[in-house]
C-alpha cells in the first residue's frame, strides 16, 4: 500500500517484496478458490485482501517481477477466477434490495477489487500500439511492449466476454454492486476501440443497451422516493460531480455515448430506433 502512488524510479523495493511474498500469496488464493464457492466471509476477505495487494502493485505500472509470462499469466487466471466464481445464496440479491448492504459483502468487494485491477490493465495494457507510442525508449520498453500485446492477445477478449456474463445477470433480476458495474461499464468503452475486442462485442451491443444500460437510465423507485422526500438532495445528487466516479449511471450514459460515437454504423441508428420505440409506447399507454 505504501508504494501504490509512488513513482517509477521510487517503487524499486516493491519488486523484491513481491518476489518473496505474492508466490505464496497466490498459492493462498488458488487454495480459497479451489475450497470455498464464496459461501464463507472470511475465505473471502482473504480473496479481498489478495487483489487488494494486486491492485496496490499495478496502480501506476506493472512491477517487473509481474511482467514475467508466467507470473503475469497465473495472476490473470486468479483474477479471472474471483471475477467468475458463481454467486452464492448468501450474496443473491433482487434488483430493489439495499444497494449498500450487498456492496458490503466480502464475495462482491473481492469481485469489485479484481475487476478494478483488469480495469486498469486494459486502459494502460490494452493496446500494444499505444504503450509503445508513449514509452521512452530505453525504460524497459521491449517488457512492456511484449505485456501489452499479450494481454491485448490473450486476456482482453477473455474478459470481455466474462464481463458481459456478468452483466447479463442483471436482467435475470439479480441486483450488482454499483462500483462492480461502473468498473464493468468502463471496461466495455475501452473494448470499443480495438478490434479483436469489438469484433466480439458487436453482436451483444444491442441486447446489452436495451436490458442493460437503458433500465439503469431511467427513473426508478429509488429516484422516485427521494424525490419525494428532498428534491433539493435529489437535484444536488443528479449534479454532483463526485457522484460521477462511483455511479454506474454515469458509466452507463458514457458508455451509450461511446458507443454512438465512436461506433455509429453499428450503433447509432439502432439506439434511435430503440428510443422511438419507447416514446411510441409510452404515446400509446395509457393517459
Amino acid at each position: 500500500k505504501n508504494y501504490e502512488f509512488k513513482p517509477t524510479e521510487r517503487r524499486a523495493p516493491i519488486n523484491e517484496v513481491m518476489g518473496a511474498t505474492f508466490p505464496a500469496l497466490a498459492t493462498i488464493i488458488e487454495k480459497v478458490l479451489a475450497f470455498d464457492q464464496g459461501g464463507n466471509d472470511t475465505l473471502n476477505e482473504i480473496v479481498r485482501l489478495g487483489c487488494k495487494c494486486l491492485w496496490c502493485v499495478i496502480h501506476q505500472d506493472v512491477p517487473p517481477y509481474l511482467q514475467d509470462v508466467g507470473v503475469f499469466t497465473r495472476w490473470m487466471s486468479l483474477t479471472y477466477s474471483v471475477i467468475a466464481r458463481p454467486v452464492p445464496s448468501t450474496a443473491l440479491a433482487p434488483l430493489d434490495a439495499d444497494k449498500g448492504s450487498v456492496a458490503a459483502m466480502p464475495f462482491w468487494a473481492a469481485k469489485r477489487v479484481a475487476a478494478k485491477v483488469m480495469n486498469r490493465l486494459f486502459q494502460s495494457y490494452g493496446n500494444p500500439k499505444t504503450v509503445e507510442m508513449h514509452l521512452i525508449a530505453g525504460q524497459n520498453q521491449e517488457n512492456e511492449v511484449a505485456l501489452a500485446r499479450l494481454f491485448h492477445d490473450t486476456f482482453a477478449v477473455k474478459f470481455l466476454e466474462l464481463f458481459l456474463q456478468v452483466l447479463s445477470a442483471r436482467t435475470q433480476g439479480m441486483l450488482l454492486p454499483d462500483r462492480l458495474l461502473v468498473e464493468m461499464f468502463n471496461f466495455v468503452t475501452t473494448a470499443l476501440s480495438l478490434a479483436n475486442t469489438w469484433a466480439v462485442l458487436k453482436p451483444a451491443v444491442m441486447p446489452l443497451v436495451t436490458q442493460v444500460l437503458y433500465p439503469m437510465l431511467c427513473h426508478d423507485a429509488q429516484d422516485q422516493e427521494l424525490w419525494s422526500e428532498d428534491p433539493q438532495e435529489f437535484i444536488r445528487r443528479s449534479y454532483d460531480v463526485m457522484e460521477d466516479y462511483s455511479s454506474p449511471r454515469v458509466s452507463a450514459l458514457s458508455l451509450v455515448s461511446q458507443l454512438c460515437r465512436k461506433r455509429p454504423k453499428a450503433c447509432l441508428e439502432a439506439c434511435l430506433e430503440f428510443c422511438n420505440q419507447r416514446f411510441a409506447a409510452y404515446e400509446a399507454g395509457p393517459a
